[in-house]
């Protein structure tokens, strides 16, 4: 883009946010103080956007949004910015508010830009799409993917920040990333914002402390899933945690999926999960005695359990299911006796 034409479209953005964000919704307000202050980062320090996607990616349906940034080593000078097709997708939204908007944000190691910046640049741009594009009630998707690298987060250097209080029509979140950002981020997992989530799927890992917070704050939660949950960081976790005694009820917890090479015991133990009818159990360790301690089987209707598992464990477990319940009692991680070894079972009686 030609010098002249991005000063152009720098004026311009200066002069129309204010009625741009009037337009969206009659309720929203843009930062205080001096807009162009407040973007200035967007036209003097921004991923470059040619047409093949470089550095930074913004791909928009009618109501979606995707924004990736690529980063690596080098940075490049910025050739094209984003902010035009920001206003685009909430000219788009403006046009029909009533569809759920979804926001999927990508940081990839590929590319030319330090990853730290590209984080904290990925932050931003998901934060200016919220304060100046989509009005937050609109938002209900969110998924997050990052490297599998820890990433230093410095709040101070950050240009806007992501107005998580006004999230309160989110529901479902999908992350990926390293363990460390589960507070050092754009997108800290506070107990105000879990308790809007009602679907949440972790792709990172995890201790059983920090799952422990998660259910304990995630009081609206009625699927989850923790794809790695990890003893090696056992003494190491993220998220703070401190048992209150005695049991408190999740009445809204509906599905379970964990897998596990920790016992998942002092896991379920401080919870009484009432409406739990489906669990999707991956368990790489000695479950002698676990079963016995889970307190859930009165509810579950269908789900599945790999793990080494006894036929005496087997028998406990079934008898103790609904005699409705549809299981899976595979071995991906032992071998089962008896002669229903790793096939689909509905009520069995021994």
């Amino acid at each position: 883009m030609a010098v002249s034409s991005m000063t152009d479209l720098l004026h311009r953005a200066s002069n129309t946010i204010l009625s741009k964000a009037s337009i969206i919704s009659h309720d929203y307000r843009t930062p205080a103080g001096n807009v162009g202050a407040d973007y200035e980062w967007l036209y003097k320090d921004a991923p470059r956007c040619p047409k093949d996607g470089g550095i930074l990616m913004i791909l928009d349906g009618y109501v979606d949004i995707e924004i990736s940034i690529n980063a690596g080593r080098f940075r490049s000078p910025p050739i094209l910015n984003p902010v035009s097709l920001i206003y685009r997708i909430a000219d788009q939204v403006a046009s029909d508010s009533s569809w759920p908007f979804l926001v999927t944000a990508k940081l990839g190691n590929k590319g030319e830009w330090p990853l730290e910046l590209g984080f904290r640049r990925l932050g931003e741009f998901i934060a200016f799409v919220a304060h100046e594009g989509v009005p937050c009630e609109l938002w209900k998707y969110l998924e997050i993917e990052l490297p599998d690298i820890e990433l230093p987060y410095d709040p101070s250097a950050t240009a806007i920040t992501i107005p998580l209080e006004d999230l309160k029509n989110l529901r479902q979140l999908k992350w990926t990333g390293h363990r460390h950002q589960l507070s050092a981020s754009w997108l800290p997992f506070t107990p105000s914002f879990l308790q809007l989530l009602t679907d949440l799927h972790l792709i990172c890992n995890l201790t059983l402390r920090d799952c422990t917070y998660i259910l304990s704050h995630g009081t609206s939660l009625k699927k989850v899933i923790f794809d790695r949950i990890y003893k090696g960081f056992a003494d190491e976790p993220i998220l703070p945690f401190e048992p209150s005694g005695g049991y408190a009820d999740r009445p809204c917890l509906e599905s379970l999926t964990l897998t596990s090479d920790d016992d998942i015991g002092p896991l379920m133990e401080p919870f009484r999960f009432t409406s739990l009818h489906h669990i999707t159990f991956h368990l790489s360790y000695p479950t002698m005695f676990t079963f016995y301690r889970l307190g859930i089987w009165k509810t579950i209707q269908t789900g599945s359990i790999d793990c080494f598992i006894t036929e005496q464990d087997r028998r406990w477990i079934l008898d103790q299911c609904p005699p409705t319940s549809k299981l899976y009692l595979g071995g991906a991680y032992g071998t089962l006796s008896g002669s229903n070894n790793g096939v689909p079972w509905e009520r069995i009686r021994f």
